[in-house]
């Protein structure tokens, strides 16, 4: 397009400032910084004496007020069509709109310019009364009402004028096919002023696809482009800092300059029209994956000018937060602002959507600004590397949210006028955009140095996640429980982030713990919910990988503590486990109820192991799943309580009994069911999965694999089924371990003068539920615990523990009653021993009545064994270490990320360290070492004939095999060897020929008298 030579001229301007040389219009100092335009009207002359000596702002803001008026005139007189035909050759391209644009665009230039030269002064970094005189004379130019309302008319014109005349265009290009640049030229114009004898000129044109909407043929949409990028900038390099304002105190210059410039926006409407102008840009439904054919300067100005903004409406935020309130809450609710903000959110949700989808589905209608491709191209061209993708995300979500921080105190108070539409369009909105965030997190920490812009995307999903939670605590019953299913994944999206290596640089010492906080807070908040509400939220959990990063929080947060668990952190974390385990189980296996085989992991350890989802992967570990992804939290669970209990003989106290009450009865909860019914435990989980295969017997009461052969479907529940008595067998064992320990602290507690306090003081309700966990862990361990395991663990020993606390009660409550005054009543406590002391006999009555012994669902699938008829210990699918009573949480982020060697003897049993293995030894194993590599007396399969376990071998895991105290694992084979054949075989399998026949090898020191004992007794 050619160009056009215009000379304004005033008696105080110099000549060299205003010209324009001939030459294309589009030509800028980034495109050709040697060009006279860039030489002269964008050199670093125009410093800040040089623009108030002249007084270029002024003269440039009067002049763009007396363009866009002359416009208006000419409109108001009928449009072009009754200028004459030689006022009409005195235009550009004969066209009045394109004439204003172009004018409109050089002046806005120049108060971009002036802008720029505000910031290179030093006005973001330097207090504002240290700047010189010139610069804050320039600032207050440039916030001048006139310069707003010039500003502001110019960008109303582009707003309601030239961008719906190039969507016009666009959309008749696309309706008729015509996709030449002559097609899409006369269709804008004829939605214009374009005179109607006038044809559309064809010099100067280049070829474009009516399939390629970054090729915007438009000739308005140039120069609207760069004139909404210099009103932005203009906007955003201006504002005042909120923390520069509040550090200089409400009498300094800071804080008049800054009041001055939000009532200049006010009064002019400035603001309020660029997001309208911003609103009506045309938006990308199909971005072209060619650079070449994406990048023009146009697109690039438009991505400017909604990154300015974003930048401004963040600022604006932070005022309202801090320092002038009224005035910037004034600002926010303005319609076009609230729609700009809220447009946003739905525009990173898409992200978010398509990030599910791994972008596959139709093409997403988008901003510039949230184009990949064309960012990273300006952040090179015009940013010089310091506009990221996160940094973006930021400025979008911090512009929504921050305004509306607290706004629904309860369900009876409404939102600040205008600031957001309704509580459901945030929950909604919250989920995909958490997922967008994480995904970016993660992209940002993966750079090397991680990118300097982490930090603040990581406090503004921290913001996010308080905006959604101050939502939904905040509205009705029903409400919430409609939006309790987004929420629950934007917190599950924004946990991934924050238990990262990388989730602590926002400077929070533990992020983690409170979004956990929060989602426990909802969970407790929405009491009673209904089944299908549980569902949504499982099923909305699954991608976030909830209960895998629940257990990494855990164990991170022991980590920074030397050791010791933050009760209130696990309570927190159970509490979550309780409410959600399930469910989230069922949800896994729904493709199971339809007859399709779950995409199982055959490793527990994740492939690529961290702590939550990222891009195009789930946060349990990509599209594949292991049961121990669910389940290891319980596995924590149940280590932290067997450590409370090994430390009961050293702690003592009201707090030690509190953990192991309420961890124990969490894990209680767990196995049997809570306060929701029987079919929220693990025992009713097995019922819903399909029916084992009975196991065929291999003689002597050995079970062995069922020969026939299963689906796919059928081989994957059955090692989740397996997995799941796995856990429940773990869970029994543990709690009646903690049964006679904390019977016994609690005996000791009752004897101290600290119950005696607590006794006579007003609350005993935590007392109370003291007294009555003995019966309730008892009960319910041997409702759900199979004969075989609960005879194994010696019921009579938490049972008479159980008799120690009756007795200690007893005493208790003497002494109580003879230190108090005869008008003094009992206390409630003691109301709850003949409860406790009645579980005795139910208990006693429970295993002695055989059809009683074990809830039907468990007692049928634990007679079926574990995996392929295995016993259900050692476990067959889930990774734990060998010994029941292992309290190792140290060995990796999750308990599938432990580090487990092989027992050299055996060949079975893992174990994490040498005392657990040490420890198991002493308890049994070494009476059943060689019996288990022999396949014999101890009730396991042969090793040969034992399906493969769940994890393969534990070296390319990072284990090794290591030398144990057991005996060896050779495979027993039938007839006479000779001493040659012998000596070729290994120690171990000497061993256990001679463990299989009962032959004691102690005192075999070489391999050479094994070989001479096998000969003489076998």
């Amino acid at each position: 397009m050619a160009g056009v030579g215009v000379l304004w001229r005033t008696s105080r301007t110099p000549s060299n400032v205003w010209r324009v040389s001939p030459g294309p219009l589009s030509e800028t100092p980034e495109s050709n910084p040697d060009s006279s335009c860039g030489q002269k009207l964008y050199a670093p002359l125009a410093g800040a004496d040089l623009f108030v000596q002249y007084e270029l702002v002024p003269h440039a803001s009067r002049l763009l007020q007396r363009v866009v008026d002359h416009y208006a005139a000419i409109q108001a007189s009928g449009g072009a069509e009754s200028l004459s035909a030689t006022t009409r050759r005195g235009l550009l391209e004969g066209d009045p709109l394109l004439q204003t644009l172009e004018f409109g665009r050089v002046l806005g230039l120049t108060l971009e310019q002036a802008a720029m030269v505000v910031g290179v002064a030093g006005f973001e970094t330097k207090p504002y009364d240290q700047l010189p005189a010139a610069v804050r004379r320039l600032v207050w130019q440039l916030d001048a009402l006139p310069t707003r309302v010039a500003l502001a008319d110019a960008v109303r014109l582009v707003a309601n004028k030239a961008l719906p005349a190039v969507k016009a265009a666009e959309a008749a290009t696309a309706m008729s096919g015509a996709g030449t640049p002559q097609a899409a030229m006369q269709s804008a114009r004829s939605s214009s002023d374009w005179p109607a004898h006038r044809t559309a000129p064809t010099a100067g044109t280049t070829a474009a696809t009516s399939s390629s909407p970054s090729a915007h043929t438009s000739p308005y949409y140039p120069p609207s482009c760069m004139l909404l990028r210099a009103a932005a900038k203009g906007l955003a390099l201006l504002c005042i800092g909120a923390a520069a304002v509040q550090e200089a105190g409400a009498g300094a210059a800071a804080t008049a300059a800054s009041q001055r410039q939000l009532l200049s926006c006010k009064v002019s409407g400035v603001l309020g029209a660029m997001c309208a102008a911003v609103l009506a840009a045309p938006m990308g439904a199909d971005w072209p994956t060619d650079l070449a054919t994406l990048v023009g300067a146009a697109h690039e100005d438009l991505l400017e000018a909604q990154h300015y903004l974003n930048t401004y409406l963040c600022n604006l935020a932070l005022h309202q937060q801090s320092t002038l309130p009224a005035l910037a809450t004034e600002l926010l609710a303005v319609p076009e602002v609230v729609r700009l903000r809220w447009m946003g959110l739905e525009q990173l949700a898409a992200l978010g959507v398509e990030e599910a989808a791994g972008s596959v589905g139709p093409a997403r209608v988008g901003w510039p600004l949230l184009n990949r491709q064309l960012l990273e191209h300006v952040n090179k061209a015009r940013f010089g590397g310091n506009l990221s993708m996160g940094l973006v995300f930021s400025y979008i979500v911090d512009a929504a949210i921050m305004p509306v921080m607290d706004a629904w105190p309860s369900p009876d108070t409404a939102a600040p006028p205008g600031l957001t539409p309704s509580r459901q369009c945030l929950a909604t909105l919250a989920a995909p955009i958490a997922r967008a965030m994480c995904a970016e997190a993660e992209a940002l920490a993966s750079q090397l140095p991680p990118n300097a812009d982490l930090g603040g995307l990581l406090r503004s999903l921290q913001r996010l996640s308080n905006v959604v939670h101050s939502v939904i605590s905040g509205a009705l019953e029903s409400e919430k429980h409609a939006a309790l299913p987004d929420a629950l994944e934007a917190f599950g999206w924004v946990l991934c982030t924050a238990a990262a290596p990388w989730g602590s640089t926002s400077g929070d010492a533990s992020p983690a713990m409170k979004v956990v906080y929060k989602m426990n807070a909802l969970l407790l908040e929405a009491s009673s919910l209904p089944p299908i509400t549980l569902a949504a939220c499982a099923r909305r959990l699954l991608p976030t990988g909830l209960l895998r990063t629940l257990d990494f929080v855990i164990r991170q947060e022991m980590a920074g503590s030397g050791g010791v668990p933050d009760s209130f952190i696990v309570t927190a974390c159970s509490f979550v486990l309780d409410a959600l385990l399930v469910p989230i189980m069922r949800a896994r296996l729904e493709s199971c109820r339809a007859g399709a085989p779950l995409p199982l992991r055959h490793k527990a350890q994740r492939q690529a192991p961290r702590a939550g989802g990222g891009r195009g992967g789930e946060g349990g570990g990509g599209p594949l799943w292991h049961p121990q992804d669910e389940l290891g939290l319980v596995v924590t669970l149940a280590k932290l309580v067997r450590r409370e209990a090994a430390a009961a003989p050293a702690l003592s106290g009201r707090q030690h009994l509190v953990n192991m009450c309420t961890w124990g009865t969490m894990l209680c909860r767990v196995t049997l069911g809570g306060t929701s019914g029987p079919t929220s435990g693990l025992v009713a989980l097995v019922a819903d999965l399909p029916a084992p295969p009975l196991p065929a017997s291999g003689g002597a009461g050995v079970a062995t694999a069922d020969p026939r052969p299963q689906s796919p479907a059928a081989r994957s529940a059955e090692r989740v089924r397996a997995a799941v008595l796995e856990t429940i067998m773990l869970c029994n064992r543990t709690l009646l371990q903690l049964l006679e320990v904390y019977c016994d602290s609690f005996t000791v507690y009752m004897g101290s003068r600290q119950f005696a306090r607590e006794l006579l003081g007003a609350g005993n309700g935590q007392l109370e539920h003291l007294v009555m966990v003995p019966a309730v862990l008892i009960l319910s361990t041997i409702r759900s615990s199979a004969a075989a395991e609960l005879l194994a663990a010696q019921p009579q020993r938490p049972l008479a523990a159980l008799g120690r606390v009756l007795a200690g009660a007893a005493a208790a409550a003497a002494a109580a009653r003879h230190g108090r005054a005869a008008n003094t009543a009992v206390s409630p406590v003691w109301s709850t021993t003949p409860e406790l002391a009645a579980c005795v006999p139910q208990s006693i009555g429970m295993m002695a009545m055989e059809e009683q012994l074990a809830w039907k669902p468990v007692r049928a699938a634990a007679a079926a064994g574990g995996l392929g008829g295995a016993p259900l210990w050692p476990p067959r699918v889930l990774r734990l270490c060998g010994n029941p009573g292992c309290r190792n949480l140290g060995g990796g982020d999750v308990e599938a990320d432990l580090k487990l060697q092989q027992c050299s003897g055996c060949r079975v049993l893992r174990y994490c360290c040498t005392d657990c293995q040490r420890e198991h030894w002493r308890q049994g194993h070494k009476a059943e070492c060689a019996a288990v590599a022999a396949g014999g007396s101890a009730g396991m399969p042969a090793v040969s004939s034992m399906p493969a376990p769940a994890v393969a071998s534990d070296t390319a895991a990072g284990g090794s095999t290591v030398a144990g105290p057991g005996t060896g694992g050779a495979e027993l084979v039938g007839g006479r060897w000779s001493l040659e054949e012998l000596m070729a075989m290994r120690p171990r399998e000497l061993k256990a020929l001679l463990a299989a026949r009962g032959v004691d090898c102690s005192d075999c020191v070489e391999k050479a008298d094994l070989a001479r004992r096998v000969l003489e007794r076998c």
